[in-house]
């Protein structure tokens, strides 16, 4: 019998500082069972390092927010200097999302936390559902504000100052206040995204949203950098034409353009970002003109991880796949996208790596 997954979203709390992880439960989709999201909030007693989490791996201080958008910090690292919390047994509170009906092209039945919870810094966390509705809950597992984009499926937030940027599947961007949910402001920037899940990335004076041009289809086709205070498009980079034939295991097959499920980084001035075969791009952040790209491997067919990391030692890293086959770890110079080295494995990688030290002040590793 065939399922769907609903993903259980947890925020791992422990003293001061939180870890967002994921777990995940199949339900067929005849079985009569709503997929509903399922945010909850779990403490226990753990000691955490007292150097700011960027500063240990050498990066620019981090913003205010603590967890500002997905994978922690521009970078994109996923790195949190802290000792992991051991005793789930009992969570602090527990967070459902009303009852909501969701729109578009997603299922009737597709309600759910489709992403990674944000956390301020005052440890109010932001969230979006598959239905449309943007969320804020309090470090006490209160509602703070929740907000309707009156489309579906948005993607990953991200926390800039005092606002949260989101986009949905139909190419809206919003701008909202993250004390009220209030709309600062709304500006239809593309004719759609992606049908997964897609991050945004936020900097002092651009935000960076991965989009899909009109008439193209099956992921990422283009990257659009707006400015925070307006939504105002400052610059446009098209990944070009489609160039990949996705085959998936049920013989169906899908042309699409370079990206999927993109999680832009922006790292010295510039943004980097990913191909579904494996390549990574890298533009100025200033004019969305390309510095280098360097291509996938053919044999990759496709990856959903969609996202690469920038280390502390100027090396980039993203992982790459073939369906049902093998996976492969990238490595590339940050500074001429030559290709440093290509470590492959016998099972598909489909997340992005994680970079950080083994220890605080060690050497450092890559998950």
């Amino acid at each position: 019998m065939a399922c769907s997954c609903s993903f259980a979203f947890r925020l791992l709390c422990y003293g001061l500082s939180f870890l967002p992880s994921t777990s995940a439960y199949c339900v067929a989709p005849d079985s009569g069972c709503e997929l509903d999201g399922y945010l909850e909030l779990l403490q226990t007693n753990s000691e955490a390092f007292s150097k700011n989490q960027d500063a240990v791996i050498g990066l620019a201080p981090a913003p205010a927010p603590f967890w500002p958008m997905k994978n922690g910090n521009v970078n994109r690292t996923g790195y949190l200097p802290s000792v992991a919390a051991t005793n789930f047994s009992k969570p602090l509170w527990s967070w459902r999302e009303p009852d909501r009906e969701s729109k578009g092209l997603t299922l009737p039945t597709m309600k759910v936390f489709h992403g990674t919870p944000m956390i301020d810094g005052d440890l109010n966390v932001y969230i979006q559902s598959t239905t449309g509705w943007v969320y804020s809950v309090s470090s006490a597992g209160k509602t703070r504000w929740e907000f309707d984009t009156g489309a579906d499926n948005p993607g990953n937030v991200a926390l800039l100052d005092d606002a949260v940027f989101v986009l949905t599947r139909d190419g809206t961007a919003y701008s909202l206040d993250s004390a009220t949910g209030a709309q600062l402001w709304k500006q239809k920037i593309a004719a759609s995204t992606g049908g997964d899940t897609w991050s945004v990335a936020a900097c002092e004076g651009f935000v960076i949203f991965p989009a899909t041009e009109a008439g193209k289809n099956g992921g990422t086709t283009e990257v659009i950098a707006v400015h925070p205070s307006d939504g105002a498009v400052l610059w446009r980079y098209s990944l070009g034409p489609p160039n990949l034939t996705m085959v998936f295991p049920q013989g169906m097959t899908n042309l699409v353009s370079a990206g999927y499920n993109q999680m832009p980084a922006i790292v010295d001035d510039s943004v980097l970002f990913t191909s579904v075969n494996g390549g990574a791009y890298r533009i100025g952040l200033q004019d969305g003109k390309e510095i280098w790209h360097t291509p996938g491997v053919p044999e990759a067919s496709f990856t959903t991880a969609g996202g690469l990391v920038v280390g502390p030692n100027e090396r980039v890293y993203l992982g790459a796949s073939r369906n049902l086959g093998w996976g492969m770890l990238r490595v590339f110079d940050l500074a001429t996208g030559e290709v440093l080295a290509n470590k492959t494995f016998d099972l598909p990688l489909e997340a992005a790596p994680a970079v950080a030290p083994l220890s605080p002040g060690g050497p450092l590793a890559v998950f």
